[in-house]
């Protein structure tokens, strides 16, 4: 409406603006001699340049919502995109090789979360003893890719070998991970060395010199604990803690007494847990443990101080059948927490009730760099190498004399001076992974 009154008197050029307010100044034009009508042209105008104020106000106030709102989408966009761009730089395929049950529980928490932060897991699985049906129990989808030679030796583990080496290779040409872990990860490393993918071996056996000349060489990262006794490459890293730290650290795992009543706990008497290997892992290559006569020993012994609870990877013998456990395997450790004391030839068991605060006798040919520290400097754990019934005899006599309150104090020292270990394995494999991506 203002450009087109503009264009009407621009011939006149006696239209100019006021504060904004057209004003007009005629000149008579010819053939108009009455004062009224001027005056009706004015008010025309007037009232016209009301109409163009108003609009020129609510143009304005709109220009300024329009560029307020542009600027504000413009800036929730680059947040947008930079967090999108983010992820894209944080999020990562990883995959885990899982070999034994107690791998399972090292990387359950782990895994768990790692899956929070975002990452993409490919779990891979070996058909060892309860390591799949524990990993069905904790609804944990994997892929086993092979299974233990009955048998074991080396002939047996060395075929196995070369068979899991080139399905672990498919799998990772398929998925291809930013990072591969493992336990003991001799497949892994091996895989990672072909593909150059970054593999991260954990590790705390020491006597597996085997495995650890065909695997530490060619790994990206070893990660041991800080009681490792035996060699470790360059690329090695320690950490104040020890594996079972992984699932039973406080803040990952709470004692629950219904759940151990339920898999077989006696609330009225106290409970003992024994385990037996069947000494068939590549570690174990040469080693024997506990004859029948020793076990039964050991049982019937126990068996009249309380309510006794055999895990065995070998049959058990007609004799000792009844006190077999019975249990889901994924609740094993709310029954070993309310035990009075655990015999046995598991260190891996050993150093879990160590870790829960239960005395663990250890009772083996070979030590453990962890279960040694967990006896030297807690005094949690009894390694004991000369597997004879007196000498058992002796030490459980002796543990069942030490007062209740003073494995909790004992505990309370370990649980002060080790890390949430689940937390450390995220840490280290996601630095691992973005350093090398």
């Amino acid at each position: 409406m203002h450009r087109k009154l503009k264009r009407f008197f621009a011939a006149d050029r006696r239209i100019f603006l006021i504060r904004d307010v057209p004003t007009v100044a005629l000149a008579q034009p010819r053939g108009w001699c009455k004062m009224h009508s001027s005056y009706l042209l004015w008010l025309k105008l007037k009232r016209a340049s009301r109409v163009v104020s108003r609009h020129q106000q609510r143009f304005e106030k709109h220009s300024r919502f329009v560029k307020s709102a542009k600027i504000v989408e413009i800036w929730q966009t680059a947040i947008l995109t930079r967090r999108v761009e983010q992820q894209k730089v944080n999020y990562m395929k990883i995959l885990i090789d899982i070999n034994h049950p107690a791998h399972v529980h090292f990387f359950r928490n782990p895994i768990g979360l790692l899956k929070e932060r975002g990452h993409d897991l490919m779990i891979t699985s070996r058909n060892k003893e309860v390591a799949v049906p524990l990993l069905d129990e904790l609804n944990i989808v994997h892929a086993v890719l092979s299974s233990q030679n009955s048998g074991g030796g080396l002939f047996a583990l060395g075929r196995e070998l070369v068979q899991r080496d080139a399905a672990l290779y498919k799998v990772a040409r398929a998925f291809k991970p930013n990072a591969m872990a493992a336990i003991g990860g001799t497949f892994v490393a091996h895989v990672g060395w072909l593909t150059g993918i970054p593999s991260l071996v954990f590790y705390d056996t020491e006597n597996a010199k085997l495995q650890n000349a065909i695997t530490y060489p060619v790994a990206s990262k070893v990660i041991v604990p800080r009681c490792y006794q035996s060699w470790t490459p360059k690329h090695s890293v320690r950490y104040a803690g020890y594996h079972e730290l992984s699932y039973l650290h406080p803040d990952r795992f709470s004692p629950d007494s219904d759940i151990a009543e339920r898999n077989g706990l006696d609330p009225n008497c106290d409970n003992f847990f024994i385990r037996t290997v069947s000494w068939q892992a590549n570690h174990d290559v040469g080693e024997s443990g506990w004859n029948e006569k020793l076990l039964v020993m050991v049982t019937e012994h126990l068996s009249r101080l309380g309510k006794v609870h055999i895990s065995s990877e070998a049959v058990l013998p007609d004799s000792l059948r009844k006190y077999a456990y019975r249990g889901k395997v994924s609740d094993v450790h709310h029954l070993m927490a309310h035990c009075r004391m655990f015999i046995g030839e598991s260190a891996t068991m050993a150093s879990e009730c160590a870790v829960l605060g239960v005395p663990a006798i250890y009772a083996a040919n070979t030590g453990r760099g962890y279960t040694d520290e967990q006896e030297q400097r807690y005094a949690l754990v009894a390694n004991i190498r000369q597997l004879s019934w007196a000498r058992l005899r002796e030490q459980i006599e002796w543990w069942l004399a030490v007062p209740k309150h003073e494995w909790r104090a004992r505990r309370r020292k370990l649980l002060d001076e080790t890390i949430d270990v689940a937390a450390f394995v995220v840490e280290t494999i996601e630095h691992f992974a973005t350093a090398k991506s």
